[in-house]
């Protein structure tokens, strides 16, 4: 037996104690093996080892055997706290070192066996699968008896079935007699829809056109306006000219002419005439500068109302007639009859042109009342949307023998139910609309041999109508 007296003080290990076990927060008592009954499987386990060299040197090592695979060190923590635990067998065991690190292997242990709750026990699940097995083996019989209830019933269905065909073939054979009257009466119906639906689609036809010049008036509505603005700065920018106080100047120099250089160098107003002349001659320059920024303005402006005018001239010309065309210059006299709505409501505009765009044979007029009337109504529903970032993007793709040309905007969407209305006549989501502009758009596409189709991911979320057109007529 070693005598600790003999013991070099660095190989004394310290003595290690488990000081509390405490099981779902409740103090439990130590025994050969500790029970804990059902509970949140939590355990928790306070722990000390007395040294009196170096105590706060001392550290530990603990591991629960059942749970941790390897040991767990500590150096200033006295306690382990572990959650939910499984139900079983567990064993708790700690070791401690002093400050050289000479572990005392033996330390200290305690069983603890954590019973399971009701629903945990290996009877009730055993319980469970013989229920959910008799369920099954209950649920297989009801079927097969509803399955042969249903049996007999499509029998007897079947048997309803023949007596009510033999009754409806001796139905049939006396109508027989009466379907020629129907089928001329339809015939005659089937005319007057056909002449009606020509009347419609001429005032479809004649409310496009309407829709394009109402552009054209409100292009060049505003644009007078523009005209009058530049016209009424002129003329306010005149009244207020200096060139009154340069006569007046010119007036003092003629009269001391003879003595012009007694009074430029003695005379209180002859010394201070230079500068005024200077500063007058200086504010009539800029002066200058204004009228011929507004002269410009006018200029442009005016010429800008002739090309409108010009351009609804041409396409009027040119009605009814197929030619070859340049698909984005035809968007772009579109763009040009709505400028001044698109600068003055201040929406962006984008283009995302396809740059591999053939020329393709269609009626100009048509064309462009569609693209006019996609133009303006994405300017309303931007509009409408109350956005300060109003965006309008016109992109064309060329594939599969089409050009498509889509007008894109951000306002207020269509709603789920509205889509598939939308290009009915008379249906307008505006106060003031009419509901033909769409209506006459599809019909113009169709006659074109293309097709006119909406989309958007509902309100607030903006909107996206595509305007199909093949590239050869068939």
């Amino acid at each position: 037996m070693i005598d600790p007296a003999n013991v070099p003080i660095n190989q004394i290990v310290p003595d290690v104690h488990i000081d509390h076990v405490r099981a779902n927060r409740s103090e439990v008592g130590r025994s050969e093996r500790t029970v804990i009954p059902p509970g949140r499987g939590e355990l928790e386990f306070q722990f000390s080892a007395p040294s009196f060299i170096a105590p706060q040197k001392v550290r530990f090592r603990y591991r629960l055997e059942g749970y941790d695979k390897d040991w767990v060190e500590t150096a200033d923590r006295r306690l382990a706290l572990y959650t939910n635990l499984k139900p079983g067998r567990y064993t708790f065991r700690v070791i401690a070192a002093n400050a050289d690190g000479i572990w005392n292997t033996t330390g200290d242990s305690v069983k603890i066996q954590l019973l399971p709750r009701f629903y945990q026990a290996a009877s009730f699940r055993l319980l469970c699968g013989a229920l959910v097995a008799a369920t099954l083996a209950g649920g297989y019989g009801w079927r097969v008896r509803r399955l042969t209830r249903q049996q007999r019933a499509l029998q007897e269905a079947h048997d309803l079935l023949e007596r009510r065909v033999k009754e409806r073939t001796a139905d049939l054979a006396e109508a027989n007699a009466s379907l020629k009257n129907e089928i001329e009466e339809r015939t005659r119906i089937e005319l007057g829809v056909e002449r009606v639906h020509r009347q419609l689609m001429e005032a479809s036809r004649q409310a496009g056109m309407a829709e394009v010049a109402t552009s054209v008036l409100h292009n060049v509505g505003n644009v007078l306006n523009s005209v009058n603005v530049s016209a009424t700065i002129v003329v306010d920018q005149l009244k207020k000219s200096r060139v009154a106080t340069l006569v007046k100047a010119v007036a003092l120099l003629q009269e001391h002419a003879t003595d012009l250089g007694v009074f430029l160098t003695g005379d209180p107003k002859g010394k201070q005439l230079p500068g005024y002349l200077g500063e007058v001659a200086e504010y009539l320059a800029a002066e200058q500068g204004a009228h011929l920024k507004e002269l410009d303005l006018l200029r442009k402006n005016i010429e800008h109302i002739k090309e409108i005018v010009a351009m609804q001239q041409s396409y009027a010309k040119v009605s009814g007639v197929s030619e070859r065309v340049k698909i984005a210059e035809l968007i772009e006299d579109a763009l040009r009859m709505n400028t001044a709505a698109l600068v003055r409501h201040e929406l962006q505009l984008f283009r995302e042109y396809d740059p591999h765009l053939p020329e393709i044979s269609v009626e100009r007029h048509k064309v462009l009342q569609i693209l006019v009337n996609l133009i303006r109504n994405a300017k309303y529903a931007c509009d409408e949307s109350g956005r300060k970032d109003k965006r309008l993007t016109l992109r064309v793709t060329n594939g599969d023998d089409r050009v498509r040309i889509a007008v894109i905007d951000n306002g207020v969407g269509i709603p789920a139910e509205n889509l598939a209305r939308i290009f009915n006549h008379g249906f307008t989501t505006r106060k003031d609309g009419h509901g033909f502009g769409l209506h006459s758009g599809a019909l113009a596409a169709r006659e074109l041999g293309g097709a006119l189709l909406a989309q958007s991911n509902g309100p607030g979320l903006g909107a996206t109508f595509t305007l199909e057109l093949p590239l050869q007529r068939s």
